[in-house]
């Protein structure tokens, strides 16, 4: 995997609150190097919160399919996953 922003531990060490605003404000993870090897990497909240969703919707589509193919049929609740995905129903 390819990554634009890259930067080395010993400016992250440097300019901490200068490259968090940055993952921050990005819409992309920012990738930590340390002796020429990736470490880390840091990703703004909501990139992450949208990365976390999106892995989700995945597997509900997986699981969704895995029973359409099973012939399993369960009753959609919106409310009951309303409350689940965003803790309100509707």
């Amino acid at each position: 995997m390819n990554y634009a922003n890259t930067i080395s531990a010993t400016e992250l060490r440097n300019n901490l609150a200068d490259v968090l605003d940055r993952a921050a404000e990005a819409d992309e993870e920012v990738m930590v190097i340390s002796h020429s090897k990736p470490k880390a990497v840091l990703l703004g909240v909501e990139y992450f919160q949208k990365m976390q969703e999106f892995i989700e919707d995945a597997l509900d589509a997986r699981l969704g399919q895995k029973a359409l193919d099973e012939g399993v049929f369960v009753k959609f609740d919106p409310d009951k996953y309303a409350k689940k995905r965003w803790g309100a129903t509707l």
